[in-house]
Order: C-alpha cells, then sequence, then structure tokens
C-alpha cells in the first residue's frame, strides 16, 4: 500500500520504519519498504480563522488548501500470525483511571472487535487466570474464534514469542496512520509527566483553532502551553463541551477510536496524548454527524403510508437508493436482484424489489411509475409503501 507525508517529516519517518524493521527481520518476517519519487501537491488544512467567537456547537469546519513537498513511499507487510492465530487488537487495561473499560487498539484494521472487549477484564484463556494485567492479547484462528491471551502466554499458546512482534507492529501501525513530526526532545524542556486533561484539551483547541489540526505538532505544542499556562481560559469552557458531549456518548461495536477518546477524556489527568489532541476535531465532525442522523430521523418521520393494498397506482416519484443482491432459485444459477427505494414529493417512500435493472442515469430524478400497491411496511422507524408488478411509463 503507498502512503504519503510531508517531505521535511520523511527522514525521522523513515529513520523509525528502518528501526523497526530490523527487528521484524530477526523474527523472519517479511515486509517492503520502497521509496518513491516526490511530488508537489496541494493539501487541506483545517481553517478556524473567523470562527473563534462563536459556540462550539454553531461551528462549521472550513479547510482552505496549501501546496507542499510530499514524500511517497510504499510499506508493506505479511499479516501478523503467530502459528496459526491472526493477533488482532491489544488491549490495554486500567489504563483510564476510575473506568472498567479497555483501551482497543486495533492490529488487522479490517476486523470488527466485539464490544465486549472494552470491558472484558484481563483473562487468559492459556493459563485460565484472571490476574491484574496491563495488556492482553486477541488472537483469531482460521474458523473466527477469538482468544484473549496474556502477554507472558503469547509463547506458551502460540509457540513463538510474539510480544516483541506485536509491539513492533503496533508502532509500525501507529507511523503509517499519523506523520511523525517531532520528538520528545525537540518539544523543548518539559518535564511535567501529567496534567490536568481539562486544560490540555484547551491548549490543543486553541492551537487548532489558530493554526489548524498539525497532527504530532498540535500535541506537543499544546502540552507545552498547557504545562506553562499559557491557555486562553475561554477554550476551557470549550473543553469541558466537548468532555461531556462524549461523556454522555455511548458508541458502537467497531468505533474503538472514538471510544479510546472518550475513555482518555473521562480521566483527570492525562499524559500526552494523541487521543486528546485529536478530541476537538472528532467532536465537531461527531456533531455534524449527529445533525445529519437527526435531519434523517425527522426526514423518515414523513413517510406514511400511500393507497390501498391491491389497488394500482401512477405516480411520480423519484429514485433515491438502489441495493443490489444475489438470490439463487432452487438450488441453481444466482441471479442479481434490486431493491430500489423511491419518494414522492410529500415525502412518502415506496419499495420497489425486482429482478429488472433500471438505468443508473435514473437516480435522483424523476419517474413515472406504474405498479401494484403489494403491502404497507415499516423499516427502521420509516413508513414504507411496497409496490410490485412495476412499469417506468416515462
Amino acid at each position: 500500500m503507498s502512503y504519503k507525508c510531508l517531505k521535511s517529516d520523511f527522514p525521522e519517518l523513515k529513520k523509525k520504519i528502518n528501526r523497526i524493521t530490523k527487528k521484524l527481520d530477526k523474527h523472519g518476517k517479511k515486509w517492503n519498504f520502497e521509496v518513491l519519487p516526490d511530488t508537489v501537491e496541494k493539501i487541506q488544512i483545517v481553517d478556524m480563522t473567523g470562527l473563534e467567537n462563536l459556540p462550539a456547537d454553531q461551528r462549521q469546519l472550513k479547510t482552505s488548501s496549501i501546496v507542499v513537498d510530499v514524500a511517497n513511499y510504499i510499506f508493506e507487510m505479511e499479516t501478523l500470525k503467530l502459528g496459526n492465530y491472526e493477533v488482532i487488537a491489544i488491549l490495554e487495561h486500567n489504563a483510564i483511571e476510575n473506568s472498567t473499560e479497555n483501551l482497543v487498539y486495533t492490529i488487522k484494521e479490517e476486523t470488527v472487535i466485539p464490544i465486549k472487549y472494552r470491558t472484558v477484564k484481563s483473562y487468559c484463556q492459556h493459563c485460565n487466570s484472571n490476574r491484574k494485567r496491563k495488556k492482553t492479547i486477541l488472537l483469531q484462528d482460521q474458523t473466527g474464534k477469538i482468544i484473549q491471551v496474556g502477554s507472558t502466554c503469547i509463547h506458551e499458546y502460540t509457540g513463538i514469542d510474539g510480544l516483541d512482534i506485536i509491539k513492533n507492529y503496533q508502532e509500525l501501525q501507529a507511523i503509517l496512520i499519523e506523520t511523525v513530526t517531532l520528538d520528545y526532545e525537540k518539544a523543548g524542556n518539559i518535564n511535567s509527566k501529567y496534567i490536568n486533561t481539562i486544560d490540555y484539551l484547551a491548549a490543543c483547541i486553541q492551537l487548532i483553532t489558530h493554526n489548524g489540526y498539525k497532527k504530532e505538532e498540535t500535541k506537543w505544542q499544546a502540552w507545552e502551553i498547557a504545562v506553562l499556562d499559557k491557555q486562553d481560559p475561554k477554550y476551557k469552557t470549550i473543553a469541558q463541551k466537548v468532555i461531556d458531549y462524549f461523556k454522555n456518548k455511548t458508541f458502537l461495536e467497531g468505533q474503538d477510536f472514538l471510544n479510546n477518546i472518550k475513555l482518555t477524556l473521562s480521566q483527570e489527568y492525562t499524559k500526552i496524548s494523541g487521543f486528546v489532541a485529536y478530541a476537538y476535531l472528532a467532536y465537531q465532525k461527531q456533531l455534524e454527524y449527529d445533525a445529519k442522523k437527526q435531519a434523517e430521523q425527522e426526514h423518515k418521520k414523513q413517510s406514511g403510508y400511500v393507497g390501498e393494498v391491491g389497488k394500482r397506482i401512477e405516480i411520480e416519484l423519484i429514485l433515491k437508493k438502489r441495493i443490489a443482491y444475489e438470490t439463487c432459485y432452487n438450488g441453481y444459477s444466482n441471479t442479481t436482484c434490486f431493491i430500489y427505494l423511491f419518494e414522492d414529493a410529500a415525502g412518502n417512500i415506496y419499495k420497489w424489489s425486482t429482478s429488472k435493472f433500471l438505468e443508473q442515469e435514473l437516480e435522483n430524478k424523476k419517474v413515472t411509475l406504474k405498479g401494484t400497491i403489494k403491502d404497507h411496511t415499516e423499516y427502521n422507524g420509516q413508513k414504507q409503501t411496497v409496490i410490485t408488478r412495476c412499469k417506468v411509463i416515462n
């Protein structure tokens, strides 16, 4: 897979990748790191200019563009396997003070970690012990079964001393996701190990508001501002809103990153944290998402049942969505079928299931449809008029 980063950041990134790949070589793990030609590209940055005095929940994120030198590279590594098991996640237990929830670090990105592992205790299925552990590893076998193992039992369970490999994979994943711009030594002479979470978050919001979000740079500069108590008090009010939002929000299975932000913000004190640094942007995006979902729910309520079951209708509709799926008749060949969702001028929804293909050009355009009302049903709180034996007559 190919990746990009700012050219100025690439030497430090390359140094870190080379250090880790040397360890992977010792364990016989395959990888490929290839430097591609540099490019000059326009990138988007978050622009908060002119929004400083607006309440946080009324701000609309703006973006602006700058042209930068970009380093391009390819990095690939084989799936992390220990014996017959794949490593899919690392659970960090008791990382958040006064919380029973775990931080979940996904190693195999496409895997959705079941929600129960957010609160599972540090139990090891190899030695059947429930002693206090900082970390446990989630392994998955070829049948899809997930097994929780203590870090010191990895060798006994898989036959491979894989803890060091797992740490390397976890660090590599962090490097590939987030551009490295600063080291601790470059961040200034900051001796404090912990600081009030709300003060650190307020400093992050202050930096993002004035300079935009710059990943690692925001994280370290905000720490220095907070340690020196140079953050503007007005951002503390916004920070409290962000903390309260995440505190009262329940995130679903597969939303481990947002849940990690929630857990980090729930503690009174924090170390330097990328979760805290990104929390304000996550908050803004979640507000937009919540508003969109609320609008969708309100729109769903507008839909009502139309006509009488068994009657033919002819009506002007807009094709809003198509869903394709395969079905098998009598055990023979698969057939592609479609579910089409239409909407009339009053916001009522019509559903048509058929093997007929409607041209893509018809989507979001008005069509006149003639068919028979088959049923009145409800899906996810939305009333739908089911129609059948339909024909597009224009």
